[in-house]
Order: C-alpha cells, then structure tokens, then sequence
C-alpha cells in the first residue's frame, strides 16, 4: 500500500458531494494453495479496508468480500470494523457456490471521531504519539543508510506479488488450519515421530510417514 494513491483516491472523491458506499472484492488466484487463501489476500484485505475508512463520509457502509476468518490477521480485521462501524455482519452471498469460502463482510453506520470531543481527540493524539515514541525507544528503531544494507534490491510490497509466497511480515507455517490445530493438542513426543513436510530429490520423492 502505497500513501500516494490513497491520497491520489480521496483527491479522486473531493468533489462529490458523499461517499456513501464503497465495495471490494479483490482477492489472487491461489488455485495453487487454496489452503493459504486467506494468508495471501490478508495485505489486500487491510489495503482495502484502510482505503474505505479513508473515502466513506460519516455514516457510510462498507461491502468486503472475505474468505475463512481462521487467521489471526482476518480475526483482527474484524475487530477493527467493529470499533469503526456500528453494525458489522457477515454473509454468505446467494449466488456464491456452496463450496466456495467467500463470504461477504458488510459493515453499515460508519462512526469514526463524531461522538468524541476535542480534548478526547487531543488525548488519542498523544497516546498514539507516545506509543510509537515508546516503540522506537523500547526496539531500538533507528534510520538505516542505504550504505549499510545488506541488500540493494528494491523488495515489491507484499499486496502487489504473491509469486514469491506468503506475504511479508507472515510466518512461513506447514500444513492447512485444522492440521496445525491438530498439532497443537498433541505433545512433543508425538508431534517428533509425525512430520508433515515432504522431501523431494531429484530421482524420487520421500514422504516421511509415523513410525
């Protein structure tokens, strides 16, 4: 996600009069993974999400085509709705196939900053300001020169490619949602003995199955 088209949005709308709806139904194709759907499309989902708080007038409506709601990341995504919204719900779309996970995200009644006063405004400043003055402070965040990088290719942001995996800043996990479930329930003695991962050489492949 990039600042300037935000902007280069909301610069879009500046003449109309209110931006009542906005819809988003973007996804990738992951017909090769369909069990990382939701990871992958987790940045577009956020993407979206920020570009309809920034372009909806006070009391607009929100339409976001989702998946599965597994992941930590769609879980906080709905939570978000809910703290921006007043009614947040989600269907299953009737023309949508029984066995497709789309689900549609409609959130209605957008409130944002009208109920809260200024000096409650000024008080949400200054703890989001010392919040990220404590982070800076606490991880040691500094300003790297480019001189000092390890590497000097640009890296495309995790919403525009999936070619190279999940997206970034996710962790790399092995199996689908209910098998990691599944391994959580079990100890260590037995998860050991039952890897899930695959080796492949060149002249055959191995599957590693339970002693």
């Amino acid at each position: 996600m990039i600042q300037k088209h935000l902007l280069e949005l909301q610069a879009f709308v500046a003449n109309m009069y209110r931006v009542d709806l906005v819809t988003a139904d973007g996804s990738f194709d992951c017909q090769e993974n369909p069990d990382e759907q939701e990871a992958l499309v987790a940045s577009l989902h956020y993407c979206e999400v920020t570009a309809a708080l920034l372009l909806l007038s006070p009391g607009g409506s929100f339409v976001l085509k989702m998946f599965t709601h597994y992941e930590h990341s769609s879980v906080c995504l709905l939570y978000l709705l809910n703290c921006c919204f007043r009614n947040v719900n989600v269907f299953k779309p009737a023309t949508s196939k029984a066995g497709n996970s789309e689900v549609g995200t409609i959130s209605e009644n957008l409130e944002l900053f009208e109920k809260m006063s200024p000096e409650q405004r000024l008080r949400l400043d200054r703890i989001r300001d010392y919040v990220a003055q404590e982070y800076l402070r606490r991880f040691e965040v500094r300003f790297l020169p480019r001189s000092r990088w390890i590497s000097r290719n640009t890296v495309s942001p995790a919403c525009i490619s999936v070619s190279a995996g999940r997206p970034l800043g996710q962790k790399k996990q092995t199996g689908s949602f209910n098998e990691r479930r599944l391994l959580q329930t079990m100890s260590w003695s037995v998860q050991v003995p039952r890897p899930l991962w695959v080796l492949s050489s060149f002249a055959s492949t191995f599957v590693l199955m339970p002693q």
